[in-house]
């Protein structure tokens, strides 16, 4: 006996729906393409074999300006002007700050005023010689003049003894003359030395760029008192920029000056690594037994001071099982390779990945030496797939 329950008119379309989505639900899927149901996927297989792969260690570090400039004052004067702002880009000889100059421009005027007065203390003294040698020519002549009377008796003793007596006083005369003009010229060299010096003296009111770089710190604002030795700004040569990293003492022999390798910044996002090349090796925590290493970086639009890079540098080889990345399939965080099992279905096996070489992706984990895996498997091919191999290398 067969019971029924009424079913109100307005709900049979509800039913009908329901029934239909069960129909088809129950009813089996039609075989595709690459499952076991279906037509077998054309692989080729490889072997996972063992290669010997240079180790690589990274060691991360800033990036900085190879050239580096504090810039300070020489003198102690008060800071008029600061023409520039942390950022701006600077060249070479630009003025970057004025001092209160009044005070150095006097001692130039000064310093300038002694040394022409000592310049017309060399020409007087000059004269003076030109005076003296005439002086003692005339003297010479009267004495000589002098002598040849007496020896013809028409002079007396006393006569020639005035003659020779004045002779010897313009001789002196002329010494003297000359002393005084060796002491005036020693004098003008040194009232000249001083000019110069009270000139670049009075050029450190203006103190310049001393290369093209950027202004990447500013300690000083107009009105202060500048201190010699004291930083006012800073600036960097943004065209040469350098890696720093700290390498364990285990790792440094493995580095050498002149070493070529690749340096990735944080925020490359995967993009192409920057040449580098160690330019220094030098020892700084002898608790730690760090080195601070020094790679120089080949010029970049991405590069900036402070950003954060690591630099990958090659040890000694190691053995190590090494794939085609076209063999690797990457799902999100994970990767997996495809194994083919006995039956003629592939296996998806996960695997752990090590590094990149120029001839594949390093299986750190999950594939063992020896063993066979797709090539190339195709982004649909699925774990139990049935395959069909066409090929093997």
């Amino acid at each position: 006996m067969t019971t029924r329950f009424p079913v109100p008119r307005r709900s049979l379309p509800l039913v009908l729906t329901t029934m239909v989505a069960v129909a088809a639900c129950g009813s089996p899927p039609r075989p595709a393409a690459g499952t076991p149901a279906g037509i077998p996927v054309a692989v080729t297989l490889i072997r996972a074999d063992v290669v010997d792969i240079p180790a690589i260690f990274d060691a991360g570090g800033t990036v900085r300006a190879t050239f580096v400039a504090a810039i300070s004052s020489r003198v102690l004067a008060p800071v008029t002007t600061v023409r520039v702002r942390p950022g701006d880009r600077v060249r070479r000889g630009q003025v970057l700050v004025e001092l209160d100059g009044r005070e150095l421009a006097a001692n130039q005027a000064r310093a300038a005023a002694a040394s022409t007065a000592s310049e017309n203390s060399v020409r007087a003294a000059e004269a003076d010689v030109l005076a003296a040698e005439a002086d003692l020519a005339h003297a010479r002549a009267i004495r000589d003049r002098i002598v040849t009377l007496f020896e013809q008796r028409s002079a007396t003793a006393q006569e020639r003894d005035d003659a020779a007596a004045a002779f010897s006083s313009a001789e002196a005369h002329l010494a003297g003359a000359r002393a005084r003009v060796a002491e005036t010229n020693a004098v003008f060299d040194a009232a000249r030395a001083a000019a110069d010096a009270s000139t670049i003296a009075a050029s450190y009111a203006s103190i310049t760029a001393p290369f093209d770089g950027v202004v990447s710190a500013r300690h000083i604002d107009p009105g202060v008192i500048a201190m010699p030795g004291s930083p006012l700004l800073t600036v960097e040569d943004a065209s040469a920029l350098q890696l720093d990293v700290r390498v364990d003492e285990a790792r440094v022999p493995a580095i050498a000056l002149r070493q070529r390798m690749r340096v990735r910044l944080d925020d490359s996002s995967g993009a192409a690594a920057i040449a580098g090349m160690v330019t220094e090796v030098a020892r700084v925590d002898p608790e730690s037994h760090s080195f601070d290493v020094k790679i120089d970086l080949a010029p970049d639009a991405r590069l900036r001071p402070g950003l954060y890079g690591r630099a990958e540098f090659e040890g000694p080889p190691r053995q190590a099982i090494v794939v085609p990345a076209t063999a690797v399939l990457r799902r999100g965080q994970l990767a997996f390779v495809f194994t083919v099992s006995a039956d003629g279905t592939a296996r998806m096996r996960p695997v752990s990945l090590g590094q990149t070489t120029g001839t594949g992706i390093e299986i750190a984990a999950g594939l063992s030496a020896g063993e066979s895996l797709i090539a190339a498997p195709p982004e649909t091919l699925t774990d139990g797939a049935r395959v069909r191999v066409e090929g093997r290398r």
